[in-house]
């Protein structure tokens, strides 16, 4: 850890010296990471430095430090999955394996702590926590924004720890000038082992308003650890390859929208995440050793993402107006779980990896948001509704009444949550080297749970920012966030355990972040610091033990199960980010690191948090190494991401059984080399070639799951095995594109 340090170090200041008497221009630096926005957004031009990104000039709201992932870097690396997409950032960690099984984790919080949304379209809640909350096709993606610890009033309810923003591409970013219809194919091979194929079409309907078609079908079989890649290259089978790890998808995105006129523009989506897999009932998890009672059931898998979205802005012609932003949206989540080698009879008693499900989660909704340009402010002000909806289809009737210790519990089987809120914020340019930026939402969430309780939980949420720019292109942020979010569904697999019961009375969660920035940047290097603190109060906890510590609700029967109750002591975490990148003509140069410490207080005693399902993950250290080439006719780009662990004995505390518990797991460092090549053009034909895990590290990222349950004693004999997938090996990718 210590000699890693010392190196990247010395490689920071060498380079520093080296750059600060070197007589070049690099003439990117000055570019946009980000592709034209179809909308305008108040942001004159923002800077993509992949480790850390910030706002250069920003008149809108600015209240968190921002990572920036754009189709260019995507495509470059041929993503095929979210750990892909987010490996340039040392401050985000995607643990579980498989595409299906993993989960973002941000500064710690997995995706759940955050607001998300693709096109505008919330994706809030879990329908299974051991498969991931999110899914995604990585071709599809124009730009992803994630505002780390706190994001602006106006990003919507919810956001208590940040906000991950997904944009989809549309026609413009595919049509020429003049250009009327045009087609896109591509195809590629994974040596580890699957294929891809693509197609877009796209049309200009009149104006600037255009249609896009896109269909995408991928097939990754179960892919090999680092151990077995090079068995049978050409033969993957069960003895050589990591159970669970498969995944063929169908995805379509369909879209029109454009700008009307001068003062109108629209947007028009419907985008379907199609995968289906025969996997062990738990995603993330896979064999177990001899455990197979519950470790490695074999269940068909199907897992569906829509969303339909409607957008609309309109920009007046004087200030006087204001400008207008429409959204309406409706996501919904399927999870069909379909049990092959146990039985299916709906008559029993739930338990995990025994029924057939099929779970329904919907996010539906809409939002108007106006903002006033003056000569000093800029006005923003709006109204959100957002309405969800959880069930299980093959809920049987059996399961909805029982009798638990003598007691009488009823289930209705389905959860319901309904969030009106609105929200004001300003920009005000008090000098010209001086911002501030000020703010506050209001919600109120009225949440019906499973047992029929009506709780209803509202508050606050201000936010501010005060940004001083010492010299051209220095700046130094202090920022302050207080978010409330109230009680909403809680995990869908656990609608039908009836003794899993919800507390009458749930608070709100409550969140405090707290962030110094400072960022400098010139002609040929930028660097960004932060270094942050905050805490969750009242964290809404999912699972409970459930048989041991006969839990109670307050005012009710006395039961021996679990219980959604609020946590009573806080969860606090801590860290800092540094990155920086050294421009030289056509050599880029990127170095990063960051550490988060999630830990858990009170009883905790301020030791990190032990595996946690819908709050956060640990891990250690991260560094990046980042180097890239960019020529007239080709880009080479490497990766080197170092992440360190935790000694065996290493004492973390596990929230749900009050009690602390052995953390240690090993880090792991892997590279990763990128290469593509434009023989006719960079928009005509393509030729991508990456080889992933480079020297074919065997390793499971230190935030995929350690235990099976939640309950350290339920299933015990599979806990005391990691059961998490390893990471794939060496992997070879190679990809043809051809724009008609």
């Amino acid at each position: 850890m210590k000699r890693l340090l010392t190196v990247y170090m010395v490689l920071l200041c060498v380079l520093i010296s080296r750059l600060l008497f070197a007589k070049t221009h690099h003439p990117h630096i000055a570019e946009s990471a980000i592709s034209n926005q179809q909308f305008s957004n108040n942001k004159e031009q923002t800077l993509s430095l992949e480790a850390i990104n910030t706002i250069a000039t920003l008149k809108g709201y600015e209240t968190s430090s921002q990572t920036i992932v754009t189709d260019n870097e995507i495509g470059l690396q041929q993503s095929s999955n979210l750990k892909e997409i987010f490996k340039n950032d040392p401050s985000i960690s995607v643990g579980g394996g498989s595409n299906v099984g993993q989960k973002i984790y941000i500064r710690g919080f997995e995706s759940l702590m955050m607001r998300v949304t693709i096109d505008g379209a919330a994706q809030n809640g879990n329908a299974f926590h051991h498969q991931g909350s999110l899914l995604i096709d990585p071709s599809l993606i124009k730009r992803i924004t994630v505002s780390k610890g706190m994001a602006q009033a106006s990003i919507g309810p919810g956001a208590l720890k940040g906000a991950i923003e997904f944009e989809t591409k549309n026609a413009s970013d595919f049509l020429k000038p003049n250009q009327k219809f045009g087609t896109e194919i591509a195809g590629g091979f994974f040596t580890n082992f699957g294929y891809k194929v693509n197609t877009n079409v796209y049309a200009r309907l009149f104006k600037d308003v255009g249609v896009l078609l896109s269909f995408n079908h991928q097939n990754i079989l179960n892919y090999r650890d680092a151990k077995h890649v090079y068995q049978d290259f050409l033969n993957p089978h069960k003895d050589n390859t990591v159970l669970g790890s498969n995944s063929m998808q169908n995805n379509i995105l369909l879209k029109v929208g454009g700008q009307i006129d001068d003062h109108q523009g629209f947007s028009v989506g419907y985008m379907n995440i199609y995968d289906t897999a025969t996997r062990p009932y738990r995603s993330d998890i896979g064999s177990s050793a001899s455990y197979l009672t519950n470790a490695s059931q074999i269940f068909h898998h199907i897992n569906q993402n829509s969303n339909l979205h409607v957008n609309y802005e309109y920009v007046p012609s004087n200030q006087i107006m204001p400008k207008i932003k429409i959204t309406a949206y409706n996501n919904t989540k399927n999870v069909n779980l379909t049990p092959l080698n146990v039985t299916t009879d709906n008559s029993v008693i739930d338990s995990e990896g025994i029924v057939k499900r099929a779970i329904v989660l919907d996010n539906y909704g809409g939002a108007m948001q106006f903002s006033h340009q003056f000569q000093k402010h800029l006005l923003e002000y709006g109204f959100d509704y957002q309405g969800m909806k959880v069930r299980d289809d093959n809920m049987a009737e059996s399961e909805k009444n029982q009798i638990i210790d003598g007691i009488s519990v009823s289930n209705r089987g389905v959860e319901n949550a309904h969030i009106v809120g609105g929200f004001i914020q300003d920009t005000w340019d008090i000098l010209s080297s001086l911002k501030w930026s000020y703010g506050t939402r209001y919600d109120i969430y009225y949440y019906f749970d499973k047992n029929s309780h009506h709780q209803l939980t509202q508050g606050f949420s201000p936010s501010t920012a005060l940004t001083y720019t010492i010299l051209n292109g220095f700046d130094i942020g202090i920022k302050y966030a207080f978010v409330t979010r109230g009680a909403t569904p809680g995990d869908a697999t656990l609608l039908r355990e009836t003794a899993a019961q919800v507390a009458p009375n749930l608070r709100a969660e409550y969140s405090n972040h707290v962030e110094l920035n400072i960022d400098y940047i010139n002609d040929f290097m930028s660097l960004n610091i932060a270094a942050y603190y905050g805490n969750i109060l009242h964290y809404i906890n999912s699972y409970a033990n459930n048989g041991h510590n006969h839990a109670t609700i307050p005012g009710q029967p006395h039961i021996h199960e679990s219980v959604r109750n609020n946590v009573d002591f806080p969860i606090i975490n801590y860290g800092f980010e540094i990155g920086s990148r050294f421009y030289y003509y056509g050599f880029e140069l990127g170095l990063s690191a960051a550490r988060n410490w999630l830990t858990a207080g009170g009883s905790g005693n301020g030791a990190l948090l032990a595996d946690t399902y819908e709050l956060g993950a640990t891990w250690g250290y991260s560094f990046i190494l980042q180097l890239k080439y960019e020529a007239q006719k080709f880009d080479i780009a490497w990766l080197s991401r170092f992440v360190t662990g935790f000694r065996k004995g290493t004492q973390g505390y596990d929230i749900y059984n009050h009690e602390f518990m052995d953390i240690g797991r090993e880090g792991y460092s892997v590279s990763d080399l990128h290469i593509s090549y434009y023989p006719i053009g960079r928009d005509k034909l393509t030729l991508r070639f990456s080889i992933y895990n480079i020297f074919n590290a065997y390793y499971i990222d230190p935030t995929s799951p350690l235990k099976i349950e939640a309950n350290s004693d339920f299933h015990e004999a599979a806990n005391v095995i990691r059961a998490a997938l390893y990471e794939p090996g060496t992997d070879y990718r190679i990809e043809i594109r051809y724009r008609f």
